[in-house]
């Protein structure tokens, strides 16, 4: 293959984790992938000495790389086992089936088609494209005078395209031949108009590229109900197309604490008609236990970890415990109704009185009061 679509975001993306070396090694062996259109050998010897790998490092980034992006294995028509990535293999498949003879030469037209390429692998530019739609503008002009129908330059290209439809398209597919005017002047002038980076070449398979809305494409009006249920039965309605039991909103409201709604509503909308209903249930007595709503889950995290399905544990408040040697009213009423005083109460309190007065002169010693 002399060249390959390269998605710049997709490359990106899948190697952030790598290092520049590793990077560099990674787009070796994806050019060296497509370059001879075989696997990349698992011979780690020989592969080093193909990529000029010296050290220990790029050793070690090169095996690295291998692990996350290829898989050894033999398939049909390896001579031994390989390292294979699955998205370059689905691409050369791709690429060899479209270099088949009986896909590379379809209809004698193809060859008008790539003689209004442009000669060489270059881009078109634009005035490229401005002589194509001019040219595809007169074709349709003229062909739509000579069925006798007013057509001019200045109508636009869906008008005339609709009337070249209705009155100049072949009524039947009935003894078409190699020169058939529909055919030959749709492959010719039916060329997209687009500003796009792939470049044309002669030597690989004929590619329309993608074809923006307004671009000056031939339409065909056989768009049918079997089009229509092919299209129903491959694109299917998502969960995102029904209506849900509880909207989105009403949970949002409900649960007041409105972080990250956006990551919140497909989480939402993925969940079952139950599962929507339980949450519901749950919501007013989740928010009684938690009623400061900074100490509740972020929406994410309560929907991501399905928290309604966890039991709500709520505090219980202690009492105090009246009538316990650690209540201290409790002290003071025993103390109250136990309390005998002395005796001789008076008499000690005098003695205690003068010791005070004079405490060097009295022994010492105790005197119950």
């Amino acid at each position: 293959m002399h060249h390959y679509q390269f998605h710049i975001n997709d490359f990106n993306a899948s190697t952030r984790h790598l290092s520049h070396v590793e990077r560099a090694l990674y787009r070796d062996l994806i050019d060296m992938y497509y370059a001879t259109e075989k696997p990349i050998t698992a011979d780690l010897t020989r592969l080093e000495r193909v990529l000029l790998i010296k050290t220990d490092d790029e050793k070690q980034a090169l095996q690295n790389v291998l692990a996350d992006f290829f898989v050894v294995k033999k398939l049909k028509g390896d001579a031994e086992p390989c390292y294979h990535n699955a998205r370059i293999d689905r691409e050369l498949k791709n690429y060899k089936h479209r270099q088949t003879p009986s896909n590379k030469n379809q209809t004698p037209s193809n060859a008008t088609s790539n003689d209004h390429q442009t000669p060489s692998n270059d881009c078109q530019t634009d005035s490229d494209r401005q002589t194509t739609y001019k040219n595809k503008v007169a074709f349709l002009v003229k062909s739509l005078k000579d069925k006798g129908i007013k057509a001019n330059a200045r109508m636009k290209i869906a008008e005339l395209q609709t009337l070249f439809d209705t009155h100049c398209k072949q009524p039947s597919n009935k003894n078409q031949t190699s020169s058939n005017t529909s055919n030959d002047h749709q492959t010719a002038f039916g060329q997209s108009i687009t500003i796009n980076h792939k470049p044309i070449t002669n030597n690989q398979s004929n590619i329309s590229p993608q074809t923006p809305q307004g671009a000056g494409v031939i339409e065909t009006d056989k768009t049918d109900e079997t089009t229509k249920a092919t299209t129903q039965k491959t694109h299917p309605p998502s969960d995102t197309d029904k209506t849900l039991n509880v909207p989105f909103e009403t949970f949002w409201d409900a649960y007041d604490k409105k972080i990250d709604p956006k990551k919140c509503k497909p989480l939402w909308e993925r969940l079952s008609d139950k599962d929507r209903l339980d949450i519901m249930a749950y919501l007013p007595k989740y928010k009684q236990s938690q009623p400061d709503k900074q100490y509740r889950k972020n929406p994410q995290t309560f929907l991501n970890a399905r928290s309604w399905e966890s039991e709500i544990i709520t505090a219980t408040p202690q009492q105090p415990q009246f009538g316990t040697p650690a209540d201290p009213l409790a002290v003071n009423d025993y103390w109250e109704n136990h309390y005998t005083p002395p005796p001789n109460r008076d008499e000690n309190l005098k003695i205690a009185m003068a010791r005070l007065a004079n405490p060097q002169a009295q022994p010492t010693g105790m005197i119950e009061i």
